[in-house]
């Protein structure tokens, strides 16, 4: 059964409405949604799903999982419930507005010293999951979203979602997720394991350095998914092989790093993603080569290697039928060979002209006593100056040894502005002027009024602590008084795991904002205290509305 496809305007769970799909792979739908606390991404799943509650509980504990991890590496689920009209369950996070792997290959590959820091920063992310035992299993391009340049910083989503497709099989889903699959995620046996991130990692890498899938049967609109479980299976080919089947050269100095990652049993392969990605930067390195081969890759490139002609398919082994899904035989034509017109330019790169070393000293220039003697009375003279200006700016200099408030003040008097009353919103201002201690109390709060705006931030359930772009506030439950401009704000309790909001702040009228405080026991944990259930239409974690 599929997930429910939902028109514009419809609303899940009594308060997210949905404004757009942004993405449907037959077991889930994605969609942009507006809530009280602003634009958030919806996933709606299969009914199906729903009625399985040893995987519902499951997917719970994915989620505490997830959310204790460093939100700068992962999108943390803040609510999962069930949809009164369809009983399907659905999970909600932040609507993430980086740019996803998919869209920017989209535009170029990666050079290879950009693919080894796209999986250094996934391997952060990947391997901390790891250690808490929690395996991703749906890795690919979609929901992988990366930063700019030559750093490449990370942040993942939709861990999980193998869970779903596995109760709800579908053509569609199957068809999506096909390309990015390990071997062991389709043979019956014992489930995957982390292993199974490290092989999906490597075609990840491949992919963002050629622009092509690494397997043969997937390089048409559809994958041919009979030739790919016949690909799967078989020893993999090195990649510079293989970017000779698609058209796009890589350096052999690269096949060795591949290898621990895309060898075909799990124990072959490298034990963290971290490993792939130092054997990445070393088979990178100019001492190995690799540097030299990537920025100017011979003719002989585009020609394929020594003793190693495109593979055919019909030598493969048939692989055993059990525990596979239902082949869906779709005809994929293979491009021939040719070179990727959006791919980066590999030129070679000249040494800069003041790098290199003149074989003879250079002529002294005529005049060389003058030009000292010259420099010398100039270096004096703005010593002299500089000396003259500290001790008449110094002079003025304020003494005051009262701590300075944090924030931006638009106006000298913004930063003393004194408190007489209880509750009175928290003022953060940055920098202030020396005279501003001796502004009037009028006049430092008509400016503080004019140049910032009140943030009331809801916690649920209450929190001890909050931050303001990593500073502290004195009174949690005071009002935020923010200047204009992009503010971080991060709320805590004990017994449950530090969440944040991201805040727009414009001049206006005041913004309230919800955060929403997770055990650090998981759901169903005891010991912890839990989140008070607010009184509304629709379940929100797990508690099906009626």
């Amino acid at each position: 059964m599929n997930a429910p496809e939902l028109p514009p305007g419809a609303i899940v769970g009594g308060r997210y409405r949905i404004r757009a799909l942004l993405g449907y792979g037959g077991t889930s739908a994605s969609y942009h949604a507006d809530a009280p606390v602003g634009p958030v991404a919806l996933k709606i799943y299969s009914p199906a799903f729903g009625k399985r509650q040893d995987m519902i509980a499951a997917q719970e504990r994915f989620h505490a999982g997830v959310n204790s991890l460093p939100t700068d590496l992962v999108v943390p689920i803040s609510d999962f419930g069930f949809d009164q009209t369809s009983s399907a369950p659905f999970s909600v996070t932040e609507l993430v507005r980086m740019t996803s792997l998919a869209a920017l290959i989209a535009q170029r590959p990666l050079a290879p010293e950009e693919v080894t820091n796209l999986i250094t920063s996934l391997a952060r992310a990947v391997d901390a999951a790891h250690v808490r035992q929690i395996a991703h299993h749906a890795l690919k391009p979609t929901n992988v979203f990366v930063g700019p340049s030559p750093f490449i910083a990370v942040r993942i989503m939709d861990f999980g979602a193998s869970l779903a497709r596995s109760v709800a099989p579908s053509a569609e889903g199957y068809e999506l997720s096909a390309p990015w699959m390990a071997p062991e995620q389709i043979q019956a046996g014992a489930p995957a394991g982390a292993q199974a991130d490290i092989f999906s990692t490597a075609l990840l890498a491949f992919y963002a350095l050629t622009g092509r899938s690494y397997w043969l049967s997937c390089q048409g609109p559809r994958p041919d998914i009979a030739q790919w479980q016949r690909e799967i299976v078989s020893p993999p080919a090195p990649v510079s092989q293989r970017g000779y089947n698609v058209g796009f050269p890589v350096p052999p100095s690269l096949d060795a790093a591949f290898a621990g990652a895309l060898a075909t049993n799990p124990a072959h392969r490298y034990r963290t993603i971290g490993e792939f990605a130092a054997a990445l930067g070393s088979a990178l390195s100019p001492r190995a080569g690799g540097r030299e081969a990537t920025l100017a890759l011979p003719a002989s490139a585009f020609e394929a290697p020594m003793g190693m002609g495109p593979p055919s398919l019909d030598a493969y082994p048939p692989p055993p039928t059990q525990g596979y899904p239902p082949s869906i035989a779709v005809p994929v034509a293979v491009p021939p060979p040719k070179r990727d017109t959006l791919s980066p330019s590999r030129e070679p790169l000249a040494a800069p002209a003041a790098l290199e070393r003149p074989t003879s000293p250079p002529a002294r220039p005529s005049g060389g006593k003058t030009a000292t003697l010259l420099v010398a009375g100039i270096a004096i003279l703005l010593v002299l100056v500089g000396a003259a200006a500290v001790v008449l700016f110094g002079r003025g200099k304020n003494t005051d040894n009262s701590p300075v408030s944090i924030g931006v003040s638009s106006s000298p008097a913004t930063a003393s502005a004194p408190t007489t009353s209880d509750p009175k919103p928290t003022t953060l201002a940055t920098a202030a002027s020396p005279t501003a201690s001796t502004a009037p109390a009028s006049t430092a709060s008509a400016a503080t009024a004019s140049s910032t705006v009140e943030v009331r931030i809801v916690c649920d359930p209450a929190c001890t602590t909050v931050k303001v772009d990593d500073k502290p506030v004195s009174d949690p439950t005071a009002p935020l008084s923010l200047a204009p401009g992009k503010h971080r704000i991060a709320g805590s309790k004990e017994g449950y795991y530090e969440n944040h909001v991201d805040v727009d702040v414009q001049l206006g009228p005041a913004i309230t904002k919800e955060l929403k405080l997770f055990s650090s026991k998981g759901a169903g944990g005891s010991g912890a205290p839990t989140a008070a259930a607010p009184s509304k239409p629709c379940g929100k974690f797990l508690k099906k509305c009626k």
